[in-house]
């Protein structure tokens, strides 16, 4: 959902096309949602990038942050049955592991679509650097997952 360039309309059309009666599975990485209730640690690679792609482009807002709206679309023709944040721990060998999983399949993969790769790997260059401390080192961190299910009316 997050390497989708319009995810609201994305899901929008899933849920209109179901049949009724029919159901609609969605788990993401939320990019708006405070990981765990909480406010971001500074280390946190998604926190980390936040602000690395908030520099470049030189303004405040996240260009990714969608999610406050997915429900209100789903709403329009379907019922929410769930709606749920589940905490689930990431862990990476290193910090080039990390980006690399992120921006080559994971969340981060839609700003390379939108941006370029020197774009994102400028980034990445600066995020790895970050992390560095001259020895390999486990990344761990605790991250918190959206679940969605809905149903079609009929």
């Amino acid at each position: 959902l997050q390497q989708i360039p319009h995810p609201i309309d994305a899901v929008r059309n899933w849920v209109r096309h179901l049949k009724p009666d029919g159901i609609c599975t969605i788990l993401y990485w939320p990019p708006s949602q405070p990981q765990n209730n909480r406010p971001p640690e500074d280390n946190c690679p998604f926190t980390l990038w936040g602000r690395l792609v908030r520099n470049r482009l030189g303004r405040e807002g996240d260009e990714c942050v969608w999610d406050d709206k997915l429900v209100d679309a789903i709403e329009g023709h379907a019922d929410v049955l769930k709606d749920e944040l589940i905490e689930h721990e990431i862990c990476w060998n290193d910090a080039t592991e990390l980006f690399d999983g992120m921006s080559k399949a994971g969340p981060w993969h839609a700003l390379r679509l939108r941006r370029g790769d020197q774009f994102v790997d400028e980034l990445g260059a600066r995020l790895i650097r970050f992390y560095s401390t001259g020895k390999r080192e486990k990344l761990c961190h605790m991250f918190t997952a959206r679940l969605i299910i809905c149903k079609k009316r009929r």
